[in-house]
């Protein structure tokens, strides 16, 4: 192949590079090295800067793809603009991503010269100011073709260099464009170019804030704040504690990914931020699978207008208000969130006549579908719902007032079951009866358990003879089959139709509280049951646990009746036990 060849051969390549993304490969070794600079670290809003692109130790490049980061709501993606010194053909692409802080732009030669050697600038782009903060560029990661003997080769480096700048508005302090120091306004006593005041305290950073011209509170957390207060926190969680206008309907924050893993570190589990209208929580094992190289978090949270949802979902809300939640990695939105990753608190205040167990959270799809979120918790001496979403979109928490009309014959298990119900993981037997005293069988309760704690999977399979694919309990069973919660009986069946006995009902909730790493913390040192000797060897540890955990009871003084059959009011009653503990 002769050299003209070779060059539009890359030239063919890089094209096809505009369309996707190649997959990864191991930095190399030894290679060109990589930097960022910036032409003004403190531009006020509406100024442009450029960033600069530079490459040292190149040897015989001919082409490359590189991918630089930024957050897209402090710039104006509709103003970027690229430049390359370099002879050849030079191209911005995926310009769609601009708008999730994501640039691209390729290179090629397309003569039959050399390739480039030495110190190289790959190129400048410019971008123009349009928000107040803390600014930070990431080169992620760039494709590098090189000349070779007797083809071209290309190598994927992944480099994550940086370049920051701050941006203010116009005429207020802040490094080249302003004053810098105690006569400025960028020290923990000032405004950050935000109107803000951070302060660390113990194992807050505290923030004063006020709303721009559009009424939205925008925050870049300082990153030498927030690691003074992780350097001195003493238990496992740090909170940024926001604190602004009451009318306030809209909250950004910016915090730098840094300081995230930095607190990880030091073996913080858990980074809150405390909005005012919503509290998050985020536990370390996000940031592991989503941000290992991130360079900027930005959380929103605003309250919506329910005259915008359709008439049905209307109907529901009420009063309530409507939390329109998301949470971004370098302009990314985080589109789902695994067991214990993420936590929000709202606030909720409880009506004359509402029961805090049937105080639920509802998830407001973009159809305006509602689906209540059944791990939705109230807490009355904080006044506030906790919940555990999936995913990020909106949500509202609501009472539900439904209840049974044969509840009296159980009234001591009436609180549980409205509670499973207000949460759609239990259901009545018809004409708003529930039969709180009849029995339950296995099936049924399998149905609870998996509801309640919202496991299903209909992607399982059952492998046990007597469990049909077409009935309703199928994909209950074959997701507690997957999760290990139930085995088959020796003659390969479940016994669907049969009696739950109680001894296997503890079982059974026992192994579901281990595979949702719910804890079973001991009480008050329980006493043997008198017919402990009874219980089947597989079940005698499980029930002592759960009796030790305040789950279970006896039916009478001291006995527990393992071979007892459950009643419906019973199974409600040591679900919400177990739900109620977590």
């Amino acid at each position: 192949m002769n050299a003209l060849a070779k060059k539009l051969g890359i030239l063919g390549l890089m094209i096809l590079l505009m369309s996707i993304v190649l997959p990864g490969a191991a930095f190399a070794e030894e290679g060109p090295r990589f930097s960022l600079s910036v032409s003004k670290t403190a531009p006020a809003v509406g100024e442009e800067i450029e960033v600069e692109i530079k490459a040292s130790q190149v040897k015989d490049m001919v082409a490359f793809e590189l991918n630089l980061y930024f957050n897209p709501q402090l710039w104006d993606t509709s103003a970027i603009q690229y430049s390359s010194g370099l002879a050849g053909f030079s191209s911005v692409t995926q310009q769609n991503l601009w708008s999730e802080g994501h640039f691209q732009a390729v290179y090629t030669k397309i003569s039959a010269s050399a390739g480039e050697n030495g110190d190289v600038i790959l190129g400048k782009v410019k971008f123009k100011a349009k928000a107040n903060g803390s600014a930070t560029f990431t080169l992620r990661s760039i494709l590098v073709g090189q000349l070779g003997e007797s083809e071209d080769k290309f190598t994927k480096y992944t480099p994550n260099v940086q370049a920051q700048a701050v941006i203010h508005d116009r005429g207020v302090g802040g490094g080249n464009n302003g004053n810098n120091g105690n006569n400025g306004n960028n020290g923990n006593n000032g405004n950050n170019g935000k109107g803000n005041g951070q302060q660390a305290s113990g194992s807050q950073l505290q923030i004063t804030a006020s709303p721009n011209q559009d009424g939205v509170v925008q925050i870049s957390v300082d990153p030498g704040n927030l690691k003074s207060v992780i350097d001195q926190v003493a238990g496992d969680r740090v909170t940024i504690a926001i604190q602004s206008d009451a009318e306030v309907k809209k909250i950004e924050v910016e915090i730098p990914m840094e300081q995230i893993r930095y607190a990880a570190s030091k073996n913080v589990q858990m980074i809150g931020i405390d909005s005012g209208l919503a509290t998050l929580y985020m536990n370390k094992d996000l940031f592991a699978r989503e941000g290992s190289s991130a360079s900027v978090l930005q959380f929103t949270v605003s309250q919506v207008d329910a005259s915008s949802l359709p008439a049905a979902a209307g109907a529901i809300v009420g009063n309530h208000p409507i939390y329109d939640f998301d949470l971004k990695l370098d302009g990314r939105s985080v589109s789902q969130f695994v067991g214990k990753e993420v936590a929000v608190e709202v606030p909720y205040t409880l009506q004359p006549g509402e029961k805090p167990g049937n105080i639920v959270i509802y998830y407001v799809s973009n159809s305006g579908q509602l689906e209540v979120v059944k791990n939705a918790k109230y807490d009355p001496a904080t006044g506030k719902v906790s919940f555990k979403p999936k995913h990020f979109s909106m949500y509202f928490p609501t009472h539900e007032s439904g209840t049974f009309n044969d509840l009296s014959e159980a009234a001591w298990a009436k609180e549980s079951i409205e509670a499973l119900a207000a949460r759609k993981a239990v259901n009545g037997v018809g004409n708003n009866r529930f039969s709180p005293n009849s029995d339950v069988s296995r099936a049924e309760f399998i149905a609870m358990l998996v509801n309640l704690f919202d496991l299903a999977d209909a992607t399982a399979k059952s492998s046990l003879s007597d469990v049909h694919e077409q009935a309703w309990y199928y994909t209950p069973i074959a997701t507690a089959e997957k999760l290990g919660i139930v085995e088959g009986k020796n003659d390969t069946t479940f016994g669907v139709d049969d009696k739950i006995t109680r001894q296997d009902m503890a079982v059974m909730m026992y192994r579901a509280a281990r595979t949702f790493g719910y804890g079973l913390k001991p009480g008050d040192s329980a006493s043997r049951f008198s017919d402990q000797d009874d219980i089947a060897g597989y079940a005698s540890e499980v029930v002592t646990v759960m009796q030790q955990a305040a789950i279970l009871n006896g039916i009478s003084e001291g006995v527990f009746a393992p071979q007892g059959f459950s009643t419906r009011a019973q199974a409600a009653a040591v679900l919400y036990r177990i739900f109620d503990k977590n």
